[in-house]
């Protein structure tokens, strides 16, 4: 997945929604682009809802 917010970090969760479902998931690795700095692409991993 490629995003834009800066704090982003290994072991957040991101909750993605469509018009049925919604899904989490936890970041497991993160790279920050250099220009924009607050730009990046992480693999992610679903997980489920506790």
């Amino acid at each position: 997945m490629t995003g834009i917010r800066a704090g982003v970090q290994r072991g957040d969760y991101i909750i993605l929604c469509n018009s049925s479902n919604t899904c989490r998931y936890q970041v497991e690795d993160i790279d920050y682009y250099s220009e924009p700095p607050d730009m990046w692409i992480a693999l992610l991993q679903e997980v489920d809802f506790e």
